[in-house]
């Protein structure tokens, strides 16, 4: 990916706030302990990000993200390009069958 494209993605993440609602519809849905088996992680790590003893990585943070819209916005992943710009600029249809963009 290009250096410049790549400081764009970086600014489209979503914020701690953000961030932290996706955590907490998550294990609403799965329960802590059951959330963090479906993450890979220990349930004292999972709890530490509730905390914010631990900062998850980059990539823990992506994870976490792709999961919550797995789960409650599936139709918001449908390319690479989804994946890379954290679902911002998915199209989806509008009222008159025209498509427009999730901003």
């Amino acid at each position: 990916m290009a250096r410049a494209l790549r400081g764009f993605v970086f600014l489209l993440r979503p914020s701690d706030e953000e961030f932290d609602a996706m955590l907490t519809e998550l294990a609403n849905a799965f329960g802590k302990r059951g959330l963090a088996a479906v993450l890979g992680v220990s349930y004292l790590t999972l709890q530490g990000s509730y905390t914010h003893r631990y900062r998850p990585t980059a990539a823990s943070r992506k994870l976490i993200w792709l999961v919550w819209s797995m789960v409650f916005h599936p139709g918001r992943l449908k390319t690479v390009f989804d994946l890379c710009t954290w679902g911002k600029f998915c199209r989806r249809l509008a009222g008159d069958g025209r498509t427009s963009l999730n901003l």
